[in-house]
Order: C-alpha cells, then sequence, then structure tokens
C-alpha cells in the first residue's frame, strides 16, 4: 500500500468511480513469518540489544512502518475508517461512496500463521473431498467400481454374508480378478465389489481437471488414496451409517492398499486376504525420488549399449 499510496490520487479525483479500498495492517513485513527464517535465532545484529526475549527478526524481517495508513488516505482527501472487529468493517463496506479501511487485526505474527495454516487445512480437506469423493458424491478422481453378480439364482449356500472388496495391481483394473472372482463364486452368496484405483481403468483421474506441474498429485498419494477407498466402498455399501464390515482381498498394491483400509478402518475392515503384496514397508517420498533417479541413471546407461 505505501509503495503505490500515489495511486490514491485516481479515487480522489472528479468522476472516479465508488470504491472500497481495504488495507489489512499487519504492521509491516507480515509474509516473512511464513518462511523459515522466522524461526532462525542465528541472525548477526550486533549493533542493537533485544529484551523480553525479542529478536532481530522484527527490525530486519517484520520491519513495521509504525506509519498512520489512514491519516495519509486523509491527506488525499479521502475518507476513512480504522476496523478493529469484523462487525466495524461489515458496517464500512455498506457505507456509500469512495473509502479507505484500515482493518486492524488483533492477532500477534504467530497467531495470523496459525489462522493461515488452520484456513489451508481446511481448504486441503475440501479440496480432497471434491478430488477424491465424500460418502455422498464421487470426485473428479472418481474412483468407480464393479458389482460381481452370480449369473445363475440359487440358495445361498454360505451364513456369512459379509461383502468382499477386490483391489487390482499397479497398472491393472477390476478387470483382472474377474476371473478369480468368479472361480471363488464368493459372488454367489456374497456382494463382491471391485474397484479401478485411482488413475487406474474408468477412476479418473479426469482429463477435465489440470492437475498442474506436480510430480505426484495430492490425491493419488497413499493415505489419500485409502480416504478415498473407504469413501467410496461406504457409498457402494450403502453409506457409513450402516457400519457394515466387509473384506478385502487385495493383490500387489491393493494388497498394500488393503492393509491401509485395515489401519484406517480396523472395526469397519473383518478379514484382510493378501496376494503378492511387498510388506517391507512403504518408500517416503525422498527414497521414491532418489530410486527414480537411480532407474534413470540406469536406464540411460543402457541405451548406451
Amino acid at each position: 500500500f505505501l509503495h503505490d499510496v500515489n495511486s490514491l490520487r485516481i479515487l480522489a479525483a472528479p468522476g472516479a468511480p465508488e470504491v472500497k479500498v481495504v488495507v489489512v495492517n499487519n504492521c509491516g513485513g507480515g509474509i516473512f513469518s511464513f518462511l523459515p527464517v522466522a524461526t532462525n535465532d542465528d541472525y548477526q545484529d550486533d549493533e542493537h540489544e533485544y529484551v523480553d526475549g525479542a529478536t532481530e527478526f522484527e527490525p530486519l524481517f517484520g520491519a513495521p512502518h509504525d506509519v498512520d495508513l489512514a491519516g495519509v488516505a486523509r491527506s488525499y482527501g479521502l475518507k476513512t475508517r480504522v476496523c478493529r472487529t469484523v462487525g466495524c468493517l461489515r458496517r464500512a463496506l455498506a457505507e456509500p461512496g469512495t473509502m479507505v479501511i484500515e482493518a486492524v487485526p488483533e492477532p500477534s505474527r504467530e497467531g495470523n500463521v496459525a489462522c493461515h495454516r488452520e484456513i489451508e487445512g481446511q481448504t486441503k480437506r475440501g479440496a480432497i473431498d471434491a478430488l477424491l469423493g465424500s460418502e455422498d458424491a464421487v470426485g473428479l478422481a472418481g474412483l468407480q467400481y464393479h458389482t460381481f453378480v452370480s449369473a445363475e439364482p440359487r440358495l445361498r449356500r454360505s451364513e456369512d454374508r459379509t461383502p468382499v472388496v477386490f483391489l487390482h495391481g499397479l497398472f491393472g483394473t477390476h478387470a483382472d480378478l474377474a476371473e478369480a472372482i468368479k472361480a471363488s463364486k464368493l459372488h454367489e452368496d456374497r456382494r463382491v465389489i471391485a474397484f479401478d484405483l485411482a488413475g487406474h481403468g474408468i477412476s479418473g483421474p479426469s482429463t477435465a481437471f489440470d492437475y498442474g506441474p506436480f510430480e505426484e498429485p495430492l490425491f493419488f498419494s497413499f493415505e489419500n488414496q485409502v480416504d478415498a477407498l473407504a469413501r467410496a466402498i461406504d457409498r457402494a455399501l450403502g453409506g457409513s451409517d450402516k457400519k457394515e464390515k466387509y473384506d478385502v482381498v487385495g493383490y500387489s498394491l491393493g494388497g498394500r492398499l488393503a492393509l491401509g483400509l485395515k489401519k484406517l478402518a480396523p472395526n469397519r475392515v473383518r478379514k484382510v486376504v493378501l496376494a503378492s503384496a511387498n510388506l517391507d514397508g512403504r518408500e517416503t517420498l525422498p527414497d521414491a525420488k532418489g530410486r527414480r533417479s537411480a532407474d534413470a541413471t540406469l536406464a540411460e546407461k543402457n541405451s548406451k549399449h
């Protein structure tokens, strides 16, 4: 605001449109509180002494300006308001005419960061719901499933009616497990549901969504895939309010996700059957990047021979 303060002349000119300018006065460089520099205590500033736990961060990075922003705006002949509450801000916005409103937040720099982190968390959770789906709706990733039903109606032979969820392996689809499902004859006695995992078969990603330049889209992380599967299974079984138990059969990647479901919802997942699943532990993101780099180096080396 202070760098562009001369632009206030435009608002004060005859015939200027009615505009409300809201200036959030956080007394300097509040943006630096979001960066690692805010937690660094190794500043070198031998010219000043700081008391009461203060550090060099405030004068060097916070850079408080102590300027009367409303007074600056009044010097251009503009109407002003200084608001310290939401109610005051709403009333000022409702007043007629052009006005510069100085909004003075109460939280400290640390409180401001905490507030933003909470908003970010809620936004991220909302984005995941929109992408992966919730209990009530299919998200953009659109986890789809196929229900196997016996072609020959017959008397149910088993007393066990627990639904069974089948999860295929990497680069596969639910169709990979069709023959195994039919050979097991589970679908003759129980409800059998086979999913196409996220990014496989007909389960997204949506071609209408631009994922941007991310190496690993947020909703393809292990935790979010497990969460999405749990929600999708609830939809397939008629809603989470029923709290219906189910068994999971997982092949390869599907096996890992099956264990993730058991860990996420131990009271919902009754039994887990694994086939060709690597249980040595999941890679961290740095580990995965290191493996990819090694794979790329090996591929380049082999391409020269």
